[in-house]
Formats: structure tokens, C-alpha cells, sequence
């Protein structure tokens, strides 16, 4: 909001926050379902159900988690809280997408870009272009009944030339 309020983007401009968690110790690759996906839905960690007495699995699904804690700099600090599910409120429409990569210019695998993940906001006041895509993976997103089907579908682009 501060950006819109200093001019920096207009309203009619798309808002994509990216970020590049490489830093992070033992952050080297990312967890089910990615992390981008866990801050804009209220989505955590798989699991799974296994029926003891046949020993088979009978369900799947990712846990609810609206909030992640973290850890605190100093002992006996309060843990700080921070919010997920911006895709799922309106106070977060003006935020086009997300945009997540782990590169590191000296550490890296494959080719500079490949490794991007991009993940549109559904209910975006201003969407991102129609078919806009850098190469990685984009997790495309439908609303369906009282949820989300998030497809990630893989994009090569070809260099310009």
C-alpha cells in the first residue's frame, strides 16, 4: 500500500512480491506443497491416513494452517506471527502474484531462471497478463466449490534470438 501511496505503482499496475529464500540455512529445495503455495492459501504440510487393520491408506490432504510462527532472534523473546492465506482475503487483492526463486549466482543448478516459481492470485484486482509466464513453474489455479485445484505445469522459454 505504501508503494501505491508514494506513486511508486499505479492502480492499473500488476503487483508481483518476489522473493528469493536462498539465505535460509538448509533451504535448498523446497517442501509439499511449496512454500509460495502455503503463504498465499491456508494450506500446510501433506499428510496421510493409513488404516492400521489392513495397513493401507485410505485418505490423503494437506493440513489447514493460517499462520506461521516465527522463531524468535533472542531467548524468551515473544515468537512473532505471521499471517498466510493472502490469495483468500481482499485485504491482499491489490497483490497480482507470487514469485520465488532460489537462485544463487554461484551456487546453482542448470540454466539462471529455470528454477522460478509463479504463483497468480486468483481474485487479483489487477491479474497478471494472460498467458504471462517466465520459465519455472506456474501453479495454475481454478476455484472450484469451496476450495482451490492448483495444477503446477512446467514452462521452458526459449531464448530471444
Amino acid at each position: 500500500m505504501k508503494w501505491l501511496e508514494k506513486g511508486i505503482v499505479s492502480d492499473e499496475d500488476a503487483l508481483v512480491i518476489a522473493i528469493n529464500p536462498r539465505a535460509i540455512p538448509f533451504d535448498h529445495v523446497d517442501s509439499n506443497p511449496p512454500r509460495i503455495l502455503q503463504a498465499g492459501y491456508t494450506v500446510g504440510l501433506a499428510y496421510g491416513i493409513v488404516d492400521l487393520k489392513k495397513m493401507q491408506a485410505v485418505g490423503v490432504g494437506y493440513q489447514f494452517r493460517n499462520k506461521i510462527v516465527k522463531a524468535s532472534k533472542a531467548e524468551g523473546e515473544k515468537k512473532s506471527e505471521v499471517t498466510t492465506g493472502m490469495f483468500q482475503s481482499t485485504e491482499y487483492g491489490r497483490l497480482s502474484g507470487l514469485l520465488c526463486s532460489r537462485v544463487d549466482a554461484a551456487n546453482r543448478r542448470g540454466e539462471m531462471g529455470d528454477d522460478f516459481q509463479l504463483a497468480p492470485n486468483p481474485h487479483a484486482t489487477v491479474p497478471l497478463l494472460e498467458g504471462f509466464r517466465l520459465q519455472g513453474v506456474c501453479y495454475n489455479v481454478i476455484t472450484v466449490k469451496d476450495g482451490y485445484d492448483i495444477t503446477p505445469t512446467r514452462t521452458w522459454v526459449l531464448p530471444f534470438g
